[in-house]
């Protein structure tokens, strides 16, 4: 309930201050402290792609399909036999324990950790990212 009232105040921040406001404190959040060791050019692409975000579209995204609107899926993670890539950076504490014990509840799962990485493996290890899931696609065929 926490989550999701913290959703809507997102949103709701988005409606009232505008995009770029919202930009910069999301930029801010410790959950993408370890982006500030990117280089200054891949900081900038980020902040230019952040900004042309549609704030009607993102701000309902928070409110319909933010972590707070969706449900608990803990209970069904024991019946998913497929096999499921889960990869976390290691700054990330908090959703590498998360991943940890997804791992454990998933019958078939591999968990990779990026060293020197936070919540967003993609953006400041990409070529990493794209190697491991590579990896992990071409061995399930």
């Amino acid at each position: 309930m926490a989550r999701l009232k913290h959703d809507h105040q997102l949103a709701q921040k988005i409606r009232h201050e505008g995009l770029a406001q919202f930009v910069d404190f999301w930029e801010n959040i410790p959950l993408f402290a370890s982006q500030k060791s990117l280089p200054a050019h891949r900081l900038a692409q980020l902040r230019e792609r952040r900004l042309k975000a549609n704030p009607l579209g993102l701000a309902r995204s928070l409110e319909g399909i933010g972590t707070g609107s969706q449900p608990s899926m803990w209970q069904t993670l024991k019946h998913i036999k497929q096999p499921v890539l889960l990869i976390c950076g290691t700054l990330d504490e908090k959703f590498c324990h998360i991943a940890k014990r997804m791992q454990q509840e998933l019958e078939c799962s591999q968990l990779t950790l990026a060293e020197h990485a936070g919540h967003t493996v993609h953006v400041e290890q990409p070529h990493f990212f794209g190697k491991i899931v590579s990896e992990f696609i071409l061995a399930q065929n």
